[in-house]
């Protein structure tokens, strides 16, 4: 079956299914996203998801703006969704989280702030933010690549493995811990604060934007065209 078919047919009941999410609450709207994630890991790694000719993203994304969720519904799928963690295709969940903010971000009128808990997860949700606009809290650590391409607001309340920032465009991210390697790399625009340490590679291939390191941090890449690097508030790298 195409992947089109499968999609349209996963969907075609969902607007009867409206009136059954309103009667029966917060529950069943949550257990709903849990399948779409499922189908989401699936489908997204066929290469027909992404071509604009078969519209099939266009028709899994209408499909879940007909799901009445909101932020509590997101936060509690950000607990609920670490049962997966050693399941295959787990590094998709993180960047489903972020398009379930995305979709409900475009109708919000107050841009209020977007919960995910990950606490001590052993493997973090990777790719939160992926070009988001909304402002994002993560009460814990985080896995590699969280900003990637964001233009909103992100702050991780715990630490952050590789990559932060990778390919930003603007806005903002603030990691209280540490991170890994390869942060602010390919970095565009915008602001990366860490409070605690940064590992090696930092700022590779960066256009623009500023990155400021108030602890311990490894070696400063020799290869980018713009922006500035900060220590405790000093500069010690820019173009």
């Amino acid at each position: 079956m195409k992947l089109s078919s499968i999609i349209s047919k996963e969907y075609s009941s969902l607007e009867e299914r409206e009136k059954y999410f309103i009667k029966r609450g917060s529950n069943a709207i949550v257990e709903r996203l849990d399948k779409e994630l499922n189908l989401w890991k699936s489908i997204t790694s066929n290469p027909d998801f992404y071509n604009p000719y078969t519209r099939c993203a266009e028709y899994f994304y209408e499909g879940i703006r007909k799901i009445p969720y909101g932020r509590d519904e997101i936060t509690e799928c950000s607990v609920l969704f670490q049962k997966y963690q050693e399941h295959s295709r787990f590094n998709r969940v993180g960047s489903f989280l972020t398009k379930l903010i995305e979709l409900h971000h475009e109708t919000e009128k107050k841009k209020e702030e977007y919960l995910i808990i990950t606490g001590d997860m052993k493997k973090p949700y990777t790719q939160i933010g992926i070009g988001s606009p909304a402002n994002i809290r993560i009460l814990g650590d985080v896995g590699e690549k969280v900003g990637w391409g964001s233009t909103g607001k992100i702050t991780v309340c715990g630490n952050a493995d590789y990559q932060a920032g990778y390919r930003m465009e603007s806005g903002t991210l603030i990691i209280e811990g540490n991170t890994g390697y390869g942060l602010g790399e390919q970095m565009v625009g915008g602001v990366i604060y860490v409070k605690k340490n940064a590992g090696n590679h930092i700022g590779s291939q960066r256009e623009g934007g500023e990155i400021h390191i108030d602890g311990t941090y490894g070696d400063l890449s020799s290869i980018f065209e713009g922006g500035k690097v900060f220590h405790q508030g000093r500069c010690i790298c820019s173009k």
